[in-house]
């Protein structure tokens, strides 16, 4: 957990699949994993920083529901 506006959010500092994992759906089960362990810890919301060169990332977290700030992307719970 981390400290951010003044509230306490969930953080996920990298979600990182070997090249062999990917396209199988285990992002998509790592995401919902954090989803509900920050919702059983009482969360509003979890962040995580992403390589703004990696566009299958950015494509993956916006269209899971996660928002662009600043230079981090975060999920309302």
């Amino acid at each position: 957990m981390k400290q951010y506006d003044g509230k306490e959010i969930g953080y996920v500092n990298l979600y990182y699949l070997i090249p062999e994992k990917r396209g199988m759906g285990l992002g998509f089960k790592l995401h919902d994993y954090a989803l509900k362990f920050f919702k059983a810890s009482n969360l509003k919301e979890y962040h995580l920083r992403v390589s703004t060169s990696n566009q299958n990332a950015l494509a993956f977290y916006e269209k899971n529901g996660m928002k662009k700030i600043r230079l981090k992307w975060m999920v309302k719970l």
